[in-house]
């Protein structure tokens, strides 16, 4: 049996169909044995009577394809989304819903975004094309006109979302798994604005993560014999694993983090671990500022409580006053120098941070995501910060900076909201 039979509209799908399959390595999948029919009706064949064509091959083929145009004569509707579906009703009624499926190809999004281009080149250059008040108004309607179908066209082509899962049972992993849903158009949201919705209604990507959870995730993967584990162990494992949750961003974990240490009910966090085994900067039931590095651990609650219990002075040292003929100046929180029984305030932590760095400009977008990620990051991690980020842009041109990347940067930077820019001579 053969893995796929197709029905192509016309001998152009046909072709491209064929060098595709052709190339199963740059596609990610394995060789696909295929047959592939041209349909004598072309388009409208393909619609009006999908599975006539089909019908000798329902035992010949795992699985079928239909592929036809978006645009031909006699197209009973403008959406590729409804031209699917109602292919997919009359596979239905043949009994083929869970054997073939339809693939509308739009050819012309590729001609539409050029237009659009085009439209908007004569929009910028209304001044230097001499362009009345009419025609820049006709330019202006043209561009949005095209805009508009660039982006329904857009809709429709991107609307298949895959995301891989695995599920994780009796403490085994299972296979790799793509979960794929469509993803409905509609709304004036772009393409990656409805995955977003898509995934966060499907839990694919999880925007805030309760530390119970993460208490399970702990007991189940890390912790197991060990009293802690690093935080950026489970971070890595976190961006690594489809069986583990897909979180957001690296927020959402310091979060959650702080969110359980602070309750003192799930686990506790320390900045490090001594050679003797003792946690530095222990946090239990108490608010923490966490960093995701290789130095911090989240420690068992058990073990965080047993080192806090065991560090805890004992009833009996309690301050001794002066009525006891204790010494006034050696109460706990108060340290003696020199005899002169006097408070010594510990140092206040530095408030401000400043720093200066060069970007190489050709890795410009690369080098600033690292600092970010290295330093910006985690100044906004602490609370209370008011965290200022300035990019300053400094180029020199030694033959001038020519009128059209003038009008482009210029234009760019407006866009951009700089607080100021121009061009100088010197």
């Amino acid at each position: 049996m053969m893995d796929l039979v197709c029905v192509a509209a016309d001998k152009q799908i046909r072709a491209a169909l064929a060098g595709l399959l052709e190339r199963p390595r740059a596609l990610g999948i394995r060789p696909v044995t295929t047959e592939i029919l041209l349909h004598p009706e072309h388009d409208p064949g393909c619609f009006h009577s999908p599975a006539l064509i089909l019908r000798g091959y329902r035992r010949a083929a795992e699985h079928a394809l239909i592929l036809l145009d978006h645009d031909w004569d006699g197209v009973p509707t403008a959406s590729g989304a409804d031209l699917e579906s109602r292919i997919d009703e009359k596979l239905g009624s043949a009994g083929m819903a869970d054997w073939a499926a339809p693939v509308v190809i739009d050819p012309e999004l590729e001609d539409e975004a050029r237009r659009f281009l085009a439209w908007k080149s004569v929009v910028r250059d209304h001044e230097a094309l001499n362009l009345d008040a009419h025609q820049r108004r006709e330019a202006a309607q043209g561009e949005k006109a095209s805009d508009d179908t660039v982006r329904l066209r857009l809709h429709e082509a991107w609307r298949w979302l895959l995301v891989p899962v695995q599920h994780a049972a009796d403490g085994g992993v299972g296979g790799l798994e793509w979960d794929v849903a469509q993803v409905a158009g509609g709304g004036g949201d772009s393409p990656a604005a409805l995955v977003w919705q898509r995934m966060r209604s499907n839990e694919h990507v999880v925007a805030r993560w309760s530390p119970a959870l993460l208490k399970m995730e702990l007991d189940r993967w890390f912790w197991k014999d060990r009293q802690h584990v690093p935080v950026k162990q489970v971070w890595d494992a976190l961006c690594a694993y489809c069986y583990l949750p897909r979180l957001l961003d690296e927020s959402v974990f310091t979060a959650s983090i702080r969110a359980g240490v602070e309750s003192g009910e799930y686990f506790g966090y320390a900045t490090s671990v001594s050679a003797h085994g003792r946690y530095e900067g222990l946090a239990f039931a108490a608010p923490a500022d966490v960093y995701v590095d290789e130095a911090g651990v989240l420690v068992k609650p058990e073990a965080a409580r047993a080192q806090l219990d065991a560090e805890r002075p004992a009833s009996g040292d309690a301050e001794t006053g002066p009525a006891s003929g204790g010494d006034p100046g050696s109460g706990p929180g108060r340290e003696v120098g020199g005899g002169t029984g006097v408070d010594r305030p510990k140092p206040r932590p530095p408030r401000r941070f400043f720093g200066t760095v060069r970007l190489d400009p050709l890795r410009a977008s690369r080098d600033m995501s690292v600092v970010v990620e290295e330093v910006v990051q985690h100044l906004n991690a602490l609370p209370g910060a008011d965290v200022d980020v300035s990019v300053e842009i400094s180029a020199t041109v030694r033959d001038g900076v020519g009128e059209t990347v003038r009008r482009i940067v210029d234009e760019n930077c407006k866009t951009l909201r700089f607080r100021s820019h121009g061009f100088e001579e010197e």
